[in-house]
Parts: structure tokens; sequence; C-alpha cells
């Protein structure tokens, strides 16, 4: 045919031709996980096989298969002799056991051991939705399940249910015994994936993967309320209203089986679930068919869509009535129809090239895309290849192929525009004048602004040196009385919002981190506001409780920011904690404002919470709560805001997080007050990165060394500032 021998008809070629190859690389790519790495009659050995290191691993293989039977954990202990062997994912309907094949309604146990490798010791266990009921047992511990196991139809609940099991082992070797039953579903097996790896590592794989589906179902469903909004406005025009159903259908689709859905909407029956999976996957078909005739109505025959639209409905309807046993039977026979209704379509999208149709080449490259995808995802559901479902990616490439098209349309409504361009053209040549009078007004002003924003520079740098002042001045009396402590305090700006206080009235010494509202200099004028007032409540004749100390200084905060209302628009104030350091009584005494206090002792990190409330106004005032508790030689003490855990960095660029911070704080509490500052000085650069500082850093760390009640012998405090 002489239209194959149109430029645009082989640049179309071209393109759908390195769309195939891509393809064909992502499915060698996705199938070439390690091709070794199978479980080969019931066992896989990983011993050499880093998790960390090298990345998760697919549970695929040979499988050990006891029909009929349900191995309790205390049975895995027995040798299980003459198992059979079953490959996964696959259904077990499928299998043949004495010539028999076996029924699609049934239960069985699957078995697997898996070697591990050394290091390996926090392991994650994902089970991607088996469609039916399952319990998943490693080295004899329950580790969940979905739905309920049973040996019949009434003893048996079924449940969508995507399961990660986080295992934490000191042995070498997991036994993994999988209890399944179904008698729900036409097919039963584990018909899905299982995975196995690092625990934070696969966590991370199942997040990444859960934020790009939702990414991909936000922009279909986006588009779909788009499109259809353009329908709403123009009635006219119904392209928008197929395509926006087309989207609509594809996305509930895919939407109901994916994590975040399962998770939100656990409450939905796993019968309607599946029935709305099968019903919508039924309806996309006719929906696209509709699509594609409203752009190429001479192309596609209407014919064609009244019979697909007839098919499609008709089976939606036997999956609204009947049970999954029934609807399930026409799913083969529906995906060729599809493959068939793609082939159909690609062709009259050729013919609309050939007729020379605006944006028919950008559609069939869309569609070509989508087309090989949804192909994909038929030979990936049963299990004929190893990629993963591709359809979401496919249509949101056919998406913006439409929004291009559209594109494409508005372009000769610019090109209108070129002529008025020329007609202006005179007049912006008038207005290059008036253009360079003003800028050379904007230099002066900028060379103005220069000067000013110098002389605001040097006068914050001042208000630093004033400001690092009042921090180090913490005087004491007595050498061996005062604890060990370090100050690690890096401000993000010149001037910090962050402050620490220490003080010694009588026998007792009170420590202070408190985290300012803001940064810069409004944090830095609340600092020293917080300072002022704690020297004002305290005096070095006058003890006063931690809890007391807060609830006095939330009074003098309040009045001197008008705070009269908790309803009011300013919100300014301080999280704090204050810490009490009982040298004669051997007792440490805390009260906080959001900001708690860490105790290492006999490398357990205990933690005293702080009240639910600032300094200064609140929805719930409330007097601060007073802690008390026994000091012991060498329990180190830690008082801190919460820059250093907010802190982005790493290669994620994520946030640091409490619990990688007490983990630091537990490997470095037996170093000297000295070495800790530094390797948290150190920690913090090396996470930061190339980040930018986003809060003010404080962190106040104290060892209690010999207690004695005799405190006339108070020396200097050693204290460390780190600012940039």
């Amino acid at each position: 045919m002489r239209f194959f021998t149109n430029s645009n008809i082989e640049r179309a070629k071209i393109y759908l031709l390195s769309l195939a190859v891509s393809l064909f690389f992502f499915s060698c790519t996705s199938n070439s996980q390690k091709e070794s790495l199978k479980i080969n009659k019931g066992v896989l050995d990983l011993q050499e096989w880093d998790l960390l290191e090298n990345g998760n691993v697919k549970l695929n293989g040979e499988w050990e298969f006891y029909w009929k039977t349900l191995i309790t954990p205390e049975e895995t202990t027995q040798n299980l002799s003459n198992p059979e062997f079953i490959n996964v994912p696959s259904d077990w309907d499928k299998k043949e056991i004495n010539g028999e094949k076996l029924s699609g309604d049934g239960y069985a146990t699957y078995r697997a051991k898996v070697k591990l490798h050394k290091n390996d010791r926090y392991i994650g266990l994902y089970i991607d939705m088996p469609s039916t009921a399952f319990q998943l047992y490693v080295n004899g511990i329950n580790y969940g399940s979905a739905g309920e196991i049973g040996t019949d139809k009434v003893s048996t609940t079924p449940l969508f249910k995507k399961h990660l099991a986080k295992i934490i082992t000191e042995e070498d070797e997991l036994d993994i015994v999988l209890q399944v039953a179904n008698f729900h579903h036409l097919s039963g097996g584990l018909r899905t994936e299982v995975l196995i790896g690092e625990m934070e590592t696969l966590e991370n794989s199942i997040e990444m993967e859960n934020t790009w589906v939702i990414m991909i179902l936000g922009s279909i469903f986006i588009m779909a309320l788009y499109h259809l909004g353009i329908f709403i406005l123009r009635k006219k025009h119904l392209t928008p209203l197929f395509f926006s159903l087309f989207c609509l259908c594809i996305s509930i689709r895919i939407g109901v089986i994916t994590e975040p859905f399962l998770t939100y909407f656990s409450s939905i029956s796993w019968l309607i679930g599946i029935k709305i999976e099968y019903a919508f996957f039924y309806l996309s078909l006719p929906a696209f068919a509709w699509f594609a005739h409203a752009v190429f109505k001479d192309e596609v025959n209407k014919k064609v869509v009244l019979g697909l639209t007839y098919i499609g409905g008709a089976v939606a309807l036997v999956t609204a009535l009947t049970s999954p046993k029934i609807f399930r039977l026409f799913l083969v026979q529906y995906q060729v129809l599809i493959v068939v209704s793609c082939i159909y379509f690609i062709y009259c999208i050729i013919q609309a090239i050939r007729n020379k149709r605006k944006g028919s080449i950008t559609f069939l490259v869309g569609w070509g895309i989508l087309f090989l995808t949804i192909f994909n995802d038929i030979l990936y559901t049963n299990n004929v290849i190893e990629t993963a479902n591709l359809v979401s990616f496919g249509l949101f490439i056919l998406i913006f192929s439409q929004a291009f098209i559209l594109s494409a349309r508005f372009a000769n409504a610019f090109k209108e525009n070129e002529v008025l361009t020329e007609k202006l053209g005179d007049t912006n040549k008038n207005l290059e004048l008036k253009v360079e009078e003003r800028t050379k007004t904007l230099q002066e002003t900028n060379l103005s602004l220069g000067k000013k924003n110098k002389q605001i520079t040097e006068s914050i740098q001042y208000a630093s040196k004033i400001q690092n002042a009042i921090l180090t001045d913490t005087q004491f009396n007595n050498h061996d009385a005062v604890p060990e402590f370090f100050v690690f305090f890096k401000p993000r700006d010149i001037v910090s919002g962050d402050f620490y206080w220490i003080k010694q009235i009588g026998d007792s010494i009170l420590f202070v981190a408190a985290d300012c509202t803001g940064h810069g200099v409004p944090g830095a004028f609340m600092s020293i506001l917080g300072i002022a007032y704690l020297n004002e409540i305290v005096s070095e004749t006058k003890y006063k409780r931690p809890d007391i100390i807060l609830n006095e200084l939330r009074d003098k905060i309040k009045k001197s920011l008008n705070q009269t209302s908790k309803l009011g628009s300013n919100k300014d104030g301080m999280d704090i904690a204050i810490c009490e350091i009982d040298l004669k009584n051997k007792k440490l005494k805390f009260a906080g404002a959001y900001n708690p206090l860490y105790l290492i002792r006999d490398k357990e990190l205990l933690r005293l919470k702080a009240d639910k409330m600032p300094i200064g106004v609140h929805k719930i005032e409330e007097p601060f709560t007073h802690k008390e508790m026994d000091l012991e030689k060498d329990d180190m003490i830690y008082i801190f805001s919460d820059g250093f855990q907010d802190q982005v960095g790493g290669e994620q660029g994520q946030k640091l997080m409490a619990k990688k911070f007490k983990e630091m704080l537990l490997d470095i509490h037996d170093d000297s007050v000295e070495e800790q500052k530094n390797h948290l000085e150190h920690s913090f650069k090396h996470w930061k990165g190339d980040h930018k500082q986003i809060d003010d850093v404080l962190i106040l760390g104290l060892r209690i060394n010999e207690m004695y009640s005799n405190t006339n012998l108070i020396p200097k405090a050693i204290t460390n500032i780190d600012s940039e």
C-alpha cells in the first residue's frame, strides 16, 4: 500500500519500533533477576547474597507443596517425606498429582527454606496479594495472615491484602511456611510473587512503589476530572467525555488493588473489591472504543464500537450479579478480545495518518505504548513473563499524548497572534526607551538597597556576639560537683532561635535547652526574652522546681507578647526542656514543654516525656508536670531542640528522625563529653551533605559523676559553641 511510504508513517513506525525495543529491554532487565536465585526443590541459597547490599530477591521457583494439608509450625521440625513441588507464582489448578489435575478449590501448604547471608538479620517478607486466604509462619512463628484459613467454603474467608512481615532473626536459615486456602476464586494458590529483602530496604521499595502508583493514579484521575470539566463547558464535543470515562475506569480498576486503597478501605469485603476490579476492567474497553470513534469518526467503525459496548456491558453486568467463579471464566476470552481490538484501533489510526488527520501520529505513538503495556500486563497476569504491571504507565503516556494533541490545536491560535505581534513592534520600540530609563532607576535603587542590606547584616552580626556572650556566661564554683557536660550549638542563621541556660541554685544545678518560634532575628529576640525571664524567675537564693519555673515563664511570655486570647493570631512562644540535678539528694527533676529528656543508663535509653503544650498561648493550658527520678553514677542525660532530628539529608533527602538520633546517642554515650560533641558535629555535617540546614541545632549532654554534699568548690563550666 502506497501510504506506508509516507514520511509521517515512517516516523510513526520508528517511534513504535523504538518503544518496542525499550519495553523488550525493560522486560529483559526485569526478568534478569539472577536466574540462579531460584528456589530449587524447596531451598534457596542466599549465603553469598547480602540483601542490604545487593537488593531484594523474588522467591520464585519450586516450593514444597502439600495438597489438602495444613502443616502446623510444630510439624515443620519433623522430617516431612515425599513432598510435591510447585512453581511460584502459579495457580495450583494447573498442577497434577498422581495423574489427577487439582481443583481450584482446596487448601494446601507451601514451604521453602532460605539460607541467609551472615549479615542478614533484619528481614522483610512481602506477599503481593494472592487473592485468597493465607497464614504465614517463619521458623515456627506466626507472622500474619489474610482472611481466615479453613478446609471448606464455610470456614474460609478470603481477603485482598498485601502483607509485609518484619522478621528479626539470629538464625542462618528461614523456614517459610504458607498455609493457603481457596473456595471462592476460580483459581487457587500463590498466584503472585513473594519478595524477601533487608527490612528497611524492602519497606522503602514498597513505599516508593506506592508513591509511584499514587502519583500515576492521581494524574489519571485529575485528567479524568479535567476532561469531564471540558465536556461540561462544551457539551457539543463528546471526545472529552469518553476520554474521561476511560480514565475513570482504568484508575478505579488499578486503584482498588493498590496497597493504599486496601489499607484505608479495609472494611470493604473481598467480594465487592474483586467485582469492582473486574467490572471496571471489562468496561474500560468500550469506553476507549467510544473515545477512539469520537477522535477518528471516519476511520473507527461505529458498529464495531457498539459491538464492543454490548459485550463489555454484558460481561460487566454478569460480574455484578454472579460469583467470581463465574465471571472469572470470561477473563481470558476478554483479554484476547482486547488484543484484537488494540490491533484494530492501530489499523484505524494508521488510516487516519493516511488521511492526514491532525494529531494522528501523536495518537499512534501514545496508543502504541498503551497497547504494548496492555499486552505486557496480560502476559504478566497469566505468569507468562516476569516484568510488572505497566498499563498505568502506558495510560499515563497516552494521556499526555492527548494533551499534546490539544496543545497542537491551540498552536494555530498562536499563529494568529504572530500577526498581532508584528503590529505591536512599533509600540515596543517606543517602550524600549522607557524600559532603559526604568532599568537605570532600578539599578540605583538596588545599589541603595545593597548598602542598607550591608548595614543590617553588620547589625545582626553584632547581635550574634551579644547572644553568644549571654549563652556562654555559665559560671560555677565546685569542680567536683558539676557534671561533665557539652553543648553542641549550631545556629541556622547568624543569630539563633535556640538557646541554652545553666544556673546553680544552692545544692542544685539547672540545665535548660529551648527552641523559640522562628529562626534568625525573630528567634533571637525570643531567646533573649526567654533568658531574661529565666534569670528573673530564678535567683541564687530562691529555689523553684522545674515545673513551677515553666509555669511562671509561660505567664511572663504570654503577658509580654499580649497573648490574651487562645484564639488570637499571635502564636509565638518556645518549646523547652528544663532539668535539675539535685547534688545533695542525687535526684533528677524534669519538666518539659514539647521537648523530652533522654537518660541513658546501662546501655538503655529512658525517655522522660514532655507536656504537649508550649511556653505561650495554647488551646490546652494546664500546670506543667513534674517528673523526678534517682540518679546513678555515669548516667548520661540529653536535652535538645528538634533541629538535629529534623535535618534533611542522606542519599534519599529524608529527615534523620528520632529513631536514628536515639541510636546515635546510644552508640556514643560511653565516650567523653568532648568526644560526643565532636562526633555529633561530624555526624550532622555528614548527614546534611549538600542540603541546606533547615533549623537551629542544640544538644546539651551531661554525665553524672560522684556527687558531693559540699558544693562550695564549684568551678567554671565547660561549654562549646559551634556556630557558622
